[in-house]
């Protein structure tokens, strides 16, 4: 019979041995990416967005989606466990979650999170390692890679931060009618958010 104590010191060695550190050679490596592929990396997530406001716009048209006030762009902790780094965009009006006209897309940030989902891999193979044998368990890995993929949302989200005008200056998201202040937040799927940005838009003069 395996001690709950025995299993737990094998799991805190198992994390401290392979994966702790692990993350900050690698950010240097996504770091270096993002400086070299920036343009196309911006440009690609600029593009979805775009696409979707055009399509939004076209639902406000025919009066089938009311003027935006909300866009939450959300980390899926499902999506990692998938090995896909797809974040979720959601265009919300005033009543939030009540709002039943869904509108929403997905960009994907896997020249971030590939490397975590290579590491994992790796170390999904390492738990068969005789020491940790029967202590550490292929869920105690998915569990270690929700923990460090949250250190990876962090630096997404820097990345979306510093790049957010950019993101939005669009065709698409000028079409779009919005409410006078539109707030763009960032967190997990209906959770916990925090404010990235907001535009306050000047009302529309009457020529008289």
């Amino acid at each position: 019979m395996i001690k709950k104590a025995d299993k737990m010191d094998k799991i805190t060695h198992f994390y401290e041995n392979y994966i702790e550190n692990s993350y900050k050679e690698v950010f240097i490596e996504i770091e270096d990416d993002y400086i070299k592929n920036k343009d196309t990396i911006i440009d690609n997530i600029q593009n979805t967005i775009n696409k979707t406001c055009e399509e939004i716009y076209e639902l406000q048209q025919n009066e089938e989606k009311a003027p935006i006030k909300y866009i939450f762009i959300s980390f899926l902790r499902t999506q990692i466990l998938r090995n896909s780094s797809n974040y979720r965009v959601d265009f919300y009006d005033d009543r939030i979650f009540l709002d039943e006209d869904e509108c929403h897309c997905y960009f994907d940030m896997d020249f971030i999170f590939k490397p975590l989902f290579k590491k994992m891999d790796e170390i999904e193979k390492k738990k068969d390692n005789p020491t940790y044998m029967r202590q550490v368990t292929s869920i105690d890995v998915e569990d270690f890679k929700l923990y460090e993929s949250l250190k990876y949302n962090l630096l997404a989200k820097e990345i979306l931060k510093e790049n957010i005008d950019t993101i939005f200056e669009c065709e698409g998201f000028e079409l779009l009618k919005k409410d006078d202040e539109l707030v763009v937040v960032f967190g997990e799927y209906k959770d916990n958010f925090e404010i990235m940005k907001k535009f306050v838009l000047s009302k529309s003069t009457v020529e008289e």
